[in-house]
């Protein structure tokens, strides 16, 4: 199978919101200067990587609460698909250095790694990262509450470029809840890795 180019994958996701999703699509901010991306993450000590740099680039989150607030899954205008909440950059920094930590002070590293970087979270949660020290950008899951989970262990996506093309095919099928993916297997077969 080709390999899926992520800011192509994006174009098609923005188009499937803009019809499937329109609320949130007026909401969408503009993306971020790459460099300016490609900054952040190195001031922290994290990999440049082209996955997390195109997907900031792409949109810098959705207009709601305050930019630099930590808890912000409301309003659920934001939510893309099935509670998954798109935010922004400053964020996304913010969320990571909780994280981090948040292991710290529990004294295992073995969870969450510096090298993850958050681009969505589920409604309960759950963050998206891109592993940037994997050359692929596999996405991995985190959860303050999921220590001993070993599937945070291993990749949940193979990188961005497919999580992108699921959730438009997603959207283009009708499922927009959380409910909708209760029973994988009824699902369209390239929507079925949202199912966590």
């Amino acid at each position: 199978m080709a390999e899926v180019d992520l800011r192509e994958a994006l174009g098609r996701l923005d188009t499937a919101l803009t019809r499937e999703r329109r609320e949130l699509a007026g909401r969408l901010r503009p993306g971020l200067d790459p460099a300016a991306v490609a900054a952040a993450l190195t001031s922290i000590g994290v990999s440049p990587h082209p996955d997390v740099v195109a997907w900031y680039a792409w949109h810098d989150g959705a207009q709601g609460p305050g930019r630099g607030e930590r808890h912000f899954l409301r309003p659920s205008v934001n939510h893309v698909l099935g509670g998954l909440y798109l935010f922004s950059m400053e964020q996304a920094l913010a969320l990571r250095e909780d994280a981090m930590s948040y292991e710290e002070d529990l004294n295992d590293p073995v969870h969450y790694r510096p090298a993850w970087f958050p681009i969505m979270m589920f409604p309960d949660g759950w963050l998206v990262c891109v592993d940037t020290a994997d050359a692929a950008g596999g996405l991995h899951v985190w959860h303050i509450h999921a220590m001993h989970d070993m599937r945070t262990r291993v990749p949940w996506i193979a990188n961005a470029a497919t999580f992108a093309e699921a959730l438009t095919l997603a959207l283009n099928s009708g499922l927009t809840r959380a409910d909708d993916f209760a029973m994988p297997e009824g699902l369209p077969a390239g929507t079925r890795v949202l199912d966590y």
